[in-house]
């Protein structure tokens, strides 16, 4: 059974100038879930010059049905705009009930658009939370990259200091190398030559005829095998 919040019956009477009575019936009805239906019945009232009395077909002022409930304090003031019972004042009170059918649509208009309105603040605050989500997800991505960034970097400051340490290392040893390959007065042995120990050739020989060429009192010309240029070449015997 349907369970209604607003259901009132009001009732016209008007005479014609034949004094014939027609009585039209307004229904309002609106339920639970906010379901509006308006009707009218008019029927011919029993007089004098009218014994065939009639009723007339139902007629549908306003319908709608969209399940959208109105607001409890709006349902009050449409019961105070419209009376219960009968009253012979047609004139007078079909505009105010023309008035109250026009403010129903009018309210039920402004609910629908306001549900609209919110539907959209929804989607949009869920698209907002979603892009936040985004953004923070951005964020810490950003932030996770930053910081392999700078263990990269730290990394390659390190190999690099430690490069320029074993390149250091190297060319002091280089160096050292070659300070101890410069000959000295006191000492005609250099670092190198003793690192390279040079093999003798002959301290002489003889060609075929037999003449000696080089002998050990003619050192200048005696032929020493310099392991570190792989070839033979002019010295002294040490």
């Amino acid at each position: 059974m349907t369970e209604y919040v607003l259901n009132v019956e009001c009732t016209e009477v008007k005479v014609d100038q034949n004094y014939s009575h027609i009585s039209t019936t307004l229904f309002f009805q609106i339920d639970v879930h906010g379901n509006v239906t308006i009707k009218k019945q008019s029927y011919d009232v029993p007089s004098y010059n009218n014994q065939n009395p009639g009723s007339f077909a139902p007629e549908d002022i306003f319908i709608l049905h969209d399940n959208i409930p109105i607001p409890k304090y709006t349902i009050e003031v449409f019961k105070q705009l419209l009376p219960v019972g009968s009253s012979r004042r047609a004139e007078l009170y079909w505009p105010h009930y023309l008035t109250v059918i026009e403010s129903i649509k009018i309210c039920k208009q402004k609910i629908k658009e306001d549900l609209e309105q919110d539907k959209q603040l929804e989607s949009e605050r869920r698209r907002r939370d979603v892009l936040l989500e985004e953004i923070k997800q951005l964020e810490t991505q950003l932030e996770s990259a930053r910081q392999a960034d700078a263990s990269k970097r730290n990394d390659l400051i390190r190999d690099n200091e430690k490069l320029k340490a074993e390149n250091k290392q190297l060319w002091e040893s280089i160096e050292r190398k070659k300070m101890g390959e410069k000959k000295n007065p006191s000492d005609p042995v250099s670092f190198y030559q003793r690192q390279f120990k040079p093999t003798v050739m002959s301290h002489g020989w003889h060609n075929p005829g037999g003449a000696v060429i080089c002998t050990p009192s003619n050192a200048q010309n005696s032929m020493v095998y310099n392991a570190g240029t792989g070839i033979y070449e002019p010295g002294s015997m040490f």
